[in-house]
């Protein structure tokens, strides 16, 4: 269906509901379309399809420590919608966790919203972040929601480390990445070094960052470490920059908010207009993801080569250590 096709048939569904004419139905349908809609903000989405890297925890600390530096910051998580929207989950997520610690120690942070994943697929979601300066949206592990997420982002943030499982889950952010790019081709991807362990050999982090390259995957210059700090502050509901502010752990912060917002502050972008909004969801096809699903090894197979030491069993052939 072309997108003329749609809004026609919003025009009659809007007929059908207020009993208006065609042409006045139209008239305030097209005005509706192209009213500003509001400030736009940078959208950062922190996506990712490998489990316990911290996804959420790097959503949150970001959104704090901007919060803190005066800019207005909306935190959204996203709910399945094959969960019953309000019912409350057996073990509550990171950003869940974090809400009810931050309101026990009196923190104000930044606004903190949940959604239906569904909403990013639907004009609501320019509407409900509009006026914000920076929005980050925390991805749950489905390719699907994260695709509709990079429609909206203008960064997508994925956090990896050198163990083999996460490297290789970096293949089906690269390959998903791509395919947003059709959509949104201003889409910036950066991969942050986290959850790493402070021992990691130098070669293994080299490694990573070559294979990326290779891959056209932008590897930011800073690691976050496992930090014990990290994890602390969260369960203490308060940012980092208050918790432990001369520690290993916020000069790492500090040095990635350094790399993400050069300027010190998010991007100043034009008011959305709906017309641009509609224009992104009449791009959204889930049909093209056949294709992006097929081309998930590249990545790994380059990290694989340069990270694991190559030795030979005597009188037989070279194998992986």
């Amino acid at each position: 269906m072309t997108e003329s096709k749609k809004f026609k048939e919003c025009i009659r569904e809007r007929v059908r509901a207020t009993g208006e004419s065609y042409s006045t139905a139209r008239r305030i349908l097209v005005r509706r379309r192209e009213r500003a809609l509001g400030q736009r903000a940078e959208v950062i989405a922190v996506a990712g399809m490998k489990g316990g890297i911290g996804r959420s925890t790097l959503a949150i600390l970001i959104a704090c420590e901007m919060h803190l530096r005066g800019e207005r910051v909306l935190l959204v998580g996203l709910q399945s919608a094959v969960i019953p929207f309000g019912e409350p989950m057996k073990y509550p997520n990171t950003i869940q966790h974090w809400a009810t610690r931050a309101e026990s120690s009196g923190f104000v942070g930044p606004a903190l919203i949940t959604i239906r994943d569904r909403m990013l697929a639907s004009p609501e979601f320019a509407e409900l972040t509009s006026g914000y300066s920076l929005v980050i949206v925390d991805c749950p592990r489905i390719l699907e929601v994260q695709y509709a997420a990079m429609l909206w982002a203008d960064t997508v943030l994925i956090p990896c480390s050198t163990a083999s499982e996460s490297a290789r889950a970096v293949d089906d952010a690269r390959a998903l990445i791509a395919l947003g790019r059709r959509k949104n081709p201003n889409l910036a991807s950066k991969v942050v070094i986290a959850n790493e362990q402070p021992r990691t050999s130098p070669r293994r982090i080299a490694a990573l960052r070559e294979a990326a390259s290779e891959c056209g995957v932008d590897v930011l210059g800073v690691s976050l470490r496992d930090r014990v700090a990290f994890a602390n502050c969260l369960n203490a509901g308060r940012p980092l920059s208050a918790y432990a502010p001369g520690s290993k752990a916020f000069a790492e912060l500090r040095a990635l908010l350094d790399e993400l917002f050069p300027s010190g502050s998010p991007a100043r972008f034009e008011k959305w207009r709906s017309g641009d909004v509609q224009r992104r969801m009449d791009s959204l096809n889930y049909d093209e993801f056949s294709g992006a699903l097929q081309d998930m090894t590249r990545f790994y197979r380059a990290y694989a080569v340069r990270a694991e030491p190559t030795w030979v069993v005597p009188g037989g052939s070279p194998r992986k250590g």
